[in-house]
């Protein structure tokens, strides 16, 4: 029994031990990045890292990438213990400016922590890249060469054949690369070409699997410079039933 909001000694009794900071645990997380901070990158690809601090268990660590074509979300894995968690993945970004916000979540609330970063693959002779709304499902990405056939290697770019040798054996600006195949935990993909012959490409995109998401609406936007500075961009929205492949049309000429 306390008589005066204080602890009197052997006649009252408290579970608050000051020793261990219990006050603390009522805090949501603090979150910073650490990488990118700011600058520029050549290829539409980062190292997402940053540190968080907790004293109770994370639930969902959130990444949201946001760009002029759209968002790119993001479901990270974290590692470590109370209070001192860390995450490090590789993201794609958007071609130009990029916001980046990483969110973690523990009981009792929520901290977010932001960053930026450009991607200057807009100037490679091709650029094609594929966003699609909803985390969880899995979208493809295809870049096919003049006369190949989808699927086949060394044909057609996609995440079993990511940079396949398309031009003078030894040089590597000739050849398509992408950058992440996401599965499950990103929203976005991207395919660069730094120097492209004058001849037309096909690009498809591939439902592999909704994951129980349901139809989907993937965007795809091809970005073509020729020279390495300025040029066009132009953009296609699909929508595809819950399995299934659509195609985009011809690449640039």
């Amino acid at each position: 029994i306390n008589r005066n909001g204080f602890f009197n000694g052997p006649d009252e009794t408290s579970n608050f031990d000051p020793a261990q900071d219990q006050e603390r645990e009522c805090a949501e997380p603090q979150v910073t990045i650490t990488s990118p901070n700011g600058g520029t990158v050549a290829q539409c690809t980062v190292d997402l890292q940053g540190q968080i601090t907790s004293d109770s268990d994370l639930s969902r660590v959130i990444g949201v990438i946001t760009g002029q074509s759209g968002d790119n979300l993001l479901e990270l894995t974290w590692s470590g213990a109370r209070p001192n968690f860390t995450f490090n993945t590789q993201a794609p970004v958007f071609s130009g400016d990029n916001t980046i916000q990483v969110t973690a979540v523990n009981e009792y609330g929520a901290g977010d922590s932001y960053t930026t970063v450009k991607c200057l693959a807009g100037q490679k002779d091709i650029h094609v890249q594929l966003t699609w709304p909803q985390l969880g499902s899995d979208f493809d990405l295809h870049f096919i060469r003049p006369g190949g056939a989808y699927g086949a290697s060394p044909d057609d770019c996609y995440y079993s054949n990511r940079n396949p040798d398309w031009g003078v054996a030894g040089v590597s600006d000739d050849n398509p690369a992408l950058d992440v195949d996401c599965i499950t935990g990103c929203t976005i993909e991207n395919i660069v070409l730094q120097r492209a012959f004058n001849v037309a490409f096909t690009i498809k995109v591939h439902y592999y699997s909704d994951h129980g998401r349901g139809p989907g609406s993937p965007r795809v936007r091809v970005w073509r410079t020729g020279t390495g500075r300025g040029g066009a961009s132009a953009s296609t929205a699909v929508t595809v039933s819950s399995r299934g492949s659509v195609s985009s049309g011809k690449g640039p000429r």
